[in-house]
C-alpha cells in the first residue's frame, strides 16, 4: 500500500497530467477549427499517430524503471512521460500552426 506521500505525488501528477491534456484538447479543437476541411485529416491522422506513439513511448519509459533500473519510480514515470510529450505536442502545434498562439 502506497504511504501518504506517494498518495501525494500521484495525486499531484494526475492533477497535472489531467490539466495539461485538457490544454491539448483545446488546442487541439482549436486548430481544427481554424483550418480547412482538406486540412482537416491530416491533422486528424497525425494526432491519431501521436496518441499511439506517446503510449508505447511511455510504456516503455516506464518498463525501463521497472525492470532495469529502480521498480520504486516506476508507477511515477509513466504520468511524468505522459505530461512532459503532451507539453511537447503542443509546442509541436503551435509550431505548425503558429496563428494559434498561446
Amino acid at each position: 500500500m502506497a504511504n501518504s506521500k506517494e498518495q501525494g505525488v500521484r495525486r499531484y501528477q494526475k492533477e497535472n497530467l489531467e490539466r495539461t491534456e485538457r490544454e491539448l484538447d483545446k488546442l487541439y479543437g482549436e486548430t481544427l477549427s481554424f483550418l480547412t476541411d482538406s486540412f482537416d485529416p491530416h491533422l486528424a491522422g497525425s494526432q491519431r499517430a501521436w496518441e499511439q506513439y506517446r503510449a508505447a513511448e511511455c510504456d516503455a519509459e516506464a518498463s525501463a524503471y521497472e525492470f532495469a533500473r529502480d521498480s520504486a519510480l516506476a508507477p511515477f514515470v509513466k504520468p511524468s512521460c505522459l505530461e512532459r510529450m503532451a507539453k511537447e505536442r503542443m509546442r509541436e502545434v503551435r509550431y505548425v500552426f503558429p496563428i494559434m498562439g498561446d
